[in-house]
């Protein structure tokens, strides 16, 4: 702008100096021919000069007049000759001021036709140099306006701009403190900066859901070396106490030694087996965590495949009825005639859930009691039907005041005869992991008459219709004997 305002001034002086020029060059014959006639008739007078605008030097044979103002700048005339006079050719010139003053004029020269006296008249530029400071000093004063404008509107324009990169400089702080919630507010451009923000809360959440599961998977660790380290105490400390019986002696009798022999082996068994469960388990809250943060691992870590509960209940009967002939299973229909109750799942970790689930009434039922196994489907809570097996016992059943906790890891109503049926007191976690796994439920309730009802339920793998189930189930699967 200053640069601009400066070529505005220069080309105003320009124009203003030519148009004194050009009156200048008009005026000056006339004016001089009338100072000269008016100065032979009244010698003295020279009001045909107006010196509040012009000054003026005429020579003749005797000496040179000066038409100059009587106070203020004078011009500094040169000597003026007809050589000098025709030599000019009435071409403008720029002249000083006598004296100390920076005044400048604006000079012509020529020779007046009538009397062929020399001459030259000057014009004062000190309008044209008011006209161009003034407009130098209006155009310091916008410019400087302008520029303090641009200035302020700059520094708000940059700091608007640069508002969501504080933004994310103050959320990458918080999270640097340990706040790992933070997110970068939503800026309100939509450019790079808005791309940015939002590549940045994407990584955020998944650096948020990563460390949620390293601190999941941390717990579980804890968990598991708690849980062993507590449960294998007492198997431990039985075959540690057997071995130094038999190392000190104590122990000399056969039989003696060999049942202590075998309570070494049952305790190692139930041991081996306790850490099978946990390890187990642990697997379970490993997929479990992957599948929360969208990882594949888990998905691909096992088979999924349309599983046939109504197969598996079958089998789990019948693998029951090859064991104990105390108790008396059947496998029965809940909403109406035995059928095909799909489901999509792991078929081996499900039929672990029923294995658990049927030994579990197998070992805490007293011998002559009937165990139902039911398959069918039943109303979902989202209006769809569900995908249900139900192993009913009619056995002691489960105080209410228990029954929140059998699922708990290592929980055991009955702890002695726990121990002694070889229990762990994992099975009914692993059930109901493996349930919340394939997105299903594991519940016990009372038995109507006593006794205990253990509910699995699942998403149905498709719509299920009633009279379809029952003709597949006469051709493919038919129902197995009960007793």
């Amino acid at each position: 702008m200053f640069v601009v305002g400066t070529a505005g001034s220069w080309q105003l002086e320009t124009y203003l100096v030519q148009r004194e020029d050009a009156d200048l060059q008009a005026a000056a014959p006339t004016l001089v021919s009338s100072t000269i006639q008016q100065e032979s008739e009244e010698p003295y007078m020279t009001r045909a000069v107006p010196l509040n605008v012009y000054a003026a030097r005429i020579v003749d044979s005797r000496r040179t007049h000066d038409y100059v103002p009587a106070t203020g700048p004078r011009p500094d005339f040169p000597v003026v000759t007809a050589r000098t006079a025709r030599t000019s050719e009435g071409t403008p010139q720029t002249i000083g001021s006598q004296g100390s003053s920076t005044a400048k004029w604006r000079m012509v020269q020529g020779i007046d036709e009538a009397s062929g006296r020399p001459y030259a008249v000057a014009v004062s530029l000190s309008n044209v140099r008011t006209v161009v400071r003034r407009m130098q000093i209006m155009t310091i004063a916008v410019s400087s306006l302008a520029l303090l404008i641009a200035t302020g509107a700059g520094l708000w324009a940059v700091r608007r701009a640069l508002r969501p990169l504080r933004d994310i400089e103050d959320t990458a702080a918080a999270i640097a403190a340990g706040d790992l919630t933070r997110r970068v507010p939503d800026p309100e451009t939509t450019d790079e900066v808005e791309s940015l923000a939002h590549s940045l809360n994407v990584m955020l959440s998944q650096i948020e859901r990563s460390m949620a599961v390293k601190d999941r998977s941390e717990e579980s660790m804890r968990r598991f070396v708690a849980d062993a380290s507590h449960e294998l105490r007492t198997p431990l400390a039985t075959v540690r106490g057997y071995a130094e019986l038999y190392r000190v002696g104590a122990v000399t009798d056969p039989a003696d030694v060999s049942a202590g022999f075998g309570r070494i082996e049952n305790e190692a068994k139930r041991m081996s087996a306790m850490v099978d469960d946990l390890l187990l388990l642990s697997r379970l809250e490993t997929e479990q965590r992957a599948a929360t943060v969208g990882s594949d691992s888990a998905a691909t870590a096992r088979p999924v495949s349309d599983v046939d509960l109504t197969v598996i209940a079958a089998d789990a009967v019948a693998d029951a009825e090859a064991r104990v002939t105390s108790q008396r299973f059947r496998v029965r229909g809940i909403d109406g005639p035995l059928g095909p109750v799909t489901v999509r799942g792991d078929e081996q970790r499900l039929r672990q859930v029923v294995t658990n689930l049927v030994t579990n009434a197998e070992r805490y039922t007293p011998e002559g009691t009937e165990v139902d196994v039911r398959v069918g489907h039943l109303p979902g809570p989202d209006g769809r039907r569900d995908a249900v097996l139900q192993v009913v016992d009619h056995g002691p059943g489960i105080p209410e005041s228990m029954r929140e906790r059998v699922f708990d890891r290592f929980y055991r109503a009955d702890p002695a005869r726990s121990r002694t049926q070889g229990s762990t007191g994992l099975g009914l976690s692993i059930v109901a992991a493996i349930a919340a796994a394939h997105h299903g439920t594991a519940s016990v309730d009372e038995t109507p008459g006593g006794g205990a009802t253990f509910t699995l339920r699942l998403p149905s793998g498709r719509t299920a219709d009633p009279q379809t189930d029952q003709a597949r189930s006469t051709d493919a699967h038919p129902p197995p004997t009960t007793h």
